[in-house]
């Protein structure tokens, strides 16, 4: 079902495949906001809803049938501000996030990340999610003399954030010439603040791993290791990697694994299952399976897929660096 980007088309959708016989759960990866809403529908068909990307835990709005395979942006923020100002040093941050329950989400846990480690959020700005020109937000920022963006957002979304800062020749280039209010002098302050250079770090869905651009560089982005499937020498990926070979002749350089997990977590519980057994309660019982990523483990309090401890932050290496899996 193609639910447009539509909220009320996806909890619409939902209810109907709820409904439907033989439907054991479903894999979702529309508008997050769009899946509460079918919480009744889930109830009644007794099956799970599996969202791949947002942040429900976030946003205390996971209910008793929706479970997420995604990172919470909780965990996300606290990776984050860790690196802005305690490996970084940064002293002014500020946030670009979309419109929307998304946005919100983030640019509240990173404000509260931030305060946690003693540093504020100098600036936030929003934009629509099909905007094109992001210039005014971006000078907004720039006005507000930050060091670092905390983006949260799509790929495309992405892509004309990195299209706005190069127009505006303020590509990031080092944390040296992103410094302002970290600066060593008051000289090169007012010399970097000319010439704006931020650092741009963002949420996962930033980066999409099949559509890395050179002018990227330097970009950070927080996720689980498990990102690194198509090259990290962990056994389970390796079975994930030749199966999704085996099945579409190519790597999974997307989020194809999330959707493959939540798929087998959708299995598992349909074979543990007995006869008319509410499948989401059964899932609720899985402990440390292995299915294809990391070990997922839920409970009745616990629908998130993701141990905090295994997000990190990745970042897109430049030019000629030799990275693995540049």
């Amino acid at each position: 079902r193609d639910d447009r980007g539509d909220r009320a088309r996806a909890t619409r959708l939902v209810r109907e495949l709820a409904s439907a016989d033989r439907i054991v759960g479903i894999v979702y990866a529309g508008p997050a906001e769009g899946l509460p809403g079918a919480e009744g529908a889930l109830t009644r068909a007794g099956i799970p809803a599996i969202v791949c990307y947002g942040d429900l835990y976030g946003a205390r709005l996971l209910t008793p049938h929706v479970f997420q395979a995604s990172p919470s942006y909780v965990w996300e923020a606290r990776r984050i501000a860790s690196y802005l100002l305690r490996d970084r040093r940064y002293v002014r941050v500020g946030a670009l996030v979309r419109d929307g329950m998304p946005g919100r989400v983030a640019a509240t846990q990173i404000r509260r990340a931030l305060r946690e480690r003693g540093g504020r959020l100098a600036s936030v700005q929003t934009y629509p999610e099909d905007q094109e020109d992001l210039r005014g937000r971006l000078l907004a920022l720039k006005r507000a003399r930050v060091e670092a963006i905390a983006v949260e957002g799509s790929p495309p979304g992405a892509a004309r954030i990195m299209a706005g800062l190069r127009r505006m020749h303020a590509t990031y280039r080092s944390t040296a010439m992103a410094r302002i209010a970290s600066a060593q002098s008051r000289a090169q302050a007012r010399r970097h603040a000319r010439r704006w250079r931020p650092q741009v770090v963002g949420f996962d869905l930033l980066i999409a791993p099949n559509a890395v651009r050179a002018r990227m560089a330097g970009s950070v982005a927080s996720d689980t290791y498990a990102r690194g499937a198509h090259y990290l020498p962990v056994p389970s990926f390796r079975r994930f990697l030749t199966a999704f070979r085996g099945w579409w002749d190519s790597a999974p350089l997307g989020w194809e694994r999330r959707a493959y997990e939540a798929v087998r977590m959708i299995g598992w519980a349909a074979r543990q299952a007995r006869e008319g057994e509410d499948l989401a309660l059964v899932l609720e019982g899985m402990r440390g399976e292995r299915l294809g990523g990391l070990d997922v483990t839920f409970g009745p309090d616990d629908h998130t897929s993701v141990d905090q401890t295994t997000v990190g932050l990745w970042v897109v290496p430049r030019r000629g660096a030799g990275a693995a899996e540049a």
